[in-house]
């Protein structure tokens, strides 16, 4: 049975979150870290345990006063799974992801240069159903959504300049109707820095914030979280850091400004580059993925172009750093092989200006984004894991209409029988 009690929520929340933590953790210990005392504890695994979020794993050691073991406990990373969305001009990635954070599996559709909002819709759902499939006996607890922006996230929408099908389309309400889980939306970047600040669990300690580069075909984007939020605001992020001027007097921008970083660090700028005949002509998503590809192949007018694009990304990195401190930056984009060309003259560029002896040392701060490509996807997902882990109530909610007995069935497949 769910508890609609806002405080019991509360408390459920915490175990789980001290779970996520550490994981194999006594009854009793969970008690100490989270601040609760024995009886709600108790009650709360009892819930989770029930709806196969939680299980019995072994039993650890004895305290040295003598005494039985105690029973650990753990998150069963298979009594549900989210599914994240990356949402580009050319193209979905999808991802499924464990209750642990873990990714699974990653699959990707591209999109038609003449897709319509119905056909970019039924992509969605194929990427979706794709995924579920590949794993059916476990539920789908929640759908993540990462998209170029802006975004407004309370209605689930974005409203993207240059692709006009995906303006004001509602796919929050479309996905969570067909689907009937919840879904949230954000601008790439942002869910992508969720995605690092989930990698950093575990580690030796809490990163502060992390600041997200995203590079795009027609942008680059920016997403900052600081002490485990998000800076949102109505853009569906912390903004558009390609139309900040690095010249005054360069190059003009379709915002009515000149020198804006997108005109010498997005996709199309380094796709201008390596071929500067075709100013404005045939460049299009498709032909930036071929670029990095191109790189990789050893085509030296693309490398060219993916370093000198890096350097001008260095510049507005090192703003970046000096504005903001964040604790980690990191670089990605959802075309295999992009970032780490650009991360190349961005390292060049940093390596040639003098660096302020005051904090950490950019360059180590400065990183790639760990899940490459799908960075976006998976991030969208990682920010429904984390508000499972705050408020558990829906999804737990969605899983009690589940199989019982196929969960328990899996519970049974995944997790260790406690020695007696």
């Amino acid at each position: 049975m769910l508890h609609s009690d806002t405080k019991f929520e509360g408390s459920l929340g915490q175990v789980l979150s001290a779970l996520a933590l550490q994981g194999g953790v006594a009854r009793h210990q969970l008690a100490d870290d989270v601040g609760l005392t024995r009886a709600t504890v108790t009650k709360a695994v009892q819930e989770l345990m029930d709806a196969g979020i939680v299980a019995e794993v072994e039993r650890g050691r004895s305290s040295p006063r003598g005494g039985p073991r105690p029973i650990l406990l753990e998150i069963c990373r298979d009594a549900f799974h989210v599914i994240g969305l990356d949402i580009r001009r050319e193209k979905i990635t999808g991802c499924r992801v464990d209750l642990a954070a873990k990714l699974r599996e990653t699959v990707s559709v591209r999109l038609d240069p003449t897709v319509t909002p119905e056909t970019l819709v039924e992509s969605l759902y194929e990427i979706v159903d794709r995924l579920k499939a590949s794993c059916p006996d476990v539920p789908l607890g929640a759908i993540g959504v990462g998209s170029i922006g802006p975004v407004d996230v309370a209605t689930g929408r974005s409203h993207p300049m240059n692709f006009p099908v995906l303006d004001d389309l509602p796919v929050c309400d479309l996905l969570a109707k067909r689907y009937q889980v919840p879904t949230t939306i954000r601008i790439g970047a942002m869910a992508a820095a969720y995605g690092e600040e989930r990698m950093t669990t575990g580690e030796s300690g809490p990163l502060k914030s992390i600041a997200f580069v995203v590079i795009d075909f027609r942008g680059i984007g920016l997403g900052l979280i600081s002490g485990g939020s998000g800076w949102l605001t109505d853009h569906g992020g912390v903004g558009e850091v390609g139309h900040v001027a690095i010249d005054m007097n360069g190059r003009a921008c379709e915002c009515g400004r000149r020198g804006c970083l997108v005109q010498y660090a997005s996709g199309l700028a380094a796709l201008r580059m390596r071929d500067a005949s075709g100013i404005g002509h045939g460049h299009s998503e498709s032909m930036l993925s071929e670029l990095a590809l191109d790189a990789e192949r050893g085509d030296e007018q693309a490398q060219k172009a993916l370093l000198e694009a890096g350097r001008y990304l260095g510049s507005a990195i090192v703003d970046i750093d000096r504005l903001l401190r964040p604790s980690r930056i990191v670089v990605g984009s959802s075309h295999d092989h992009m970032a780490e060309w650009y991360m190349k003259g961005v390292h060049a560029y940093i390596e040639e200006i003098h660096e302020a002896s005051d904090f950490t040392a950019l360059q180590e701060r400065l990183m790639l984004a760990r899940k490459g490509s799908a960075a976006i996807a998976y991030g969208a997902a990682a920010l429904q894991i984390k508000n499972f882990m705050i408020a558990p109530s829906a999804i737990l909610g969605i899983l009690s209409r589940q199989d019982r007995a196929g969960l328990q069935r899996r519970r049974s497949e995944q997790i260790r029988t406690p020695a007696r």
